[in-house]
């Protein structure tokens, strides 16, 4: 199968955060293992040889626009900052936010910020399963996401995040 500029070669033994590592190679003629996760996300779609071509050395960097990174949605491109390509995002929750190509393909930032904490999504009354959120608790995982009162269809309420 292919991915971007990337030929699957073979599977490998090796894991990587539980998910199979695959030798591919790239049209530029390297070779580099990646994650069935990022090559079906998309996140990795060459060996690393397009760096020369974009943002930092070069005229054009890839089109990220109307991408899906998280909560992100890519609007447009914006003005270079720091000397990296930048991107004005959309987030689900209905705020705009500038990121850098580099921090929304590496996974570093997915959302304008609503997920570390502070304003809270509101989900209420949107259905997860057989589980329907009611409203938001005072509670946080370790990771600071929102445990939200849900209603179950068995008739039953329960805490989720």
């Amino acid at each position: 199968m292919r991915y971007g500029k990337l030929t699957v070669v073979e599977r490998t033994d090796q894991r990587e955060h539980g998910y199979c590592l695959w030798r591919c190679r790239c049209d530029c003629g390297g070779e580099i293992l990646v994650s069935t996760k990022r090559l079906k996300n998309g996140t990795v779609t060459d060996c690393g040889c397009i760096p020369a071509d974009s943002a930092r050395r070069g005229r054009t960097a890839e089109d990220l626009t109307g991408r899906r990174f998280g909560k992100l949605t890519v609007i447009r491109r914006i003005k270079n900052k720091y000397n990296r390509t930048c991107w004005l995002c959309q987030c689900d929750c209905g705020n705009q936010c500038e990121v850098t190509a580099h921090m929304l393909k590496s996974g570093k930032v997915k959302s304008c910020g609503c997920l570390r904490g502070g304003k809270i999504y509101d989900i209420t009354g949107l259905r997860f399963g057989r589980l329907t959120a009611i409203e938001p608790t005072e509670r946080r995982d370790r990771k600071g996401s929102v445990y939200w009162r849900c209603h179950c269809d068995c008739g039953n309420e329960t805490d989720a995040t």
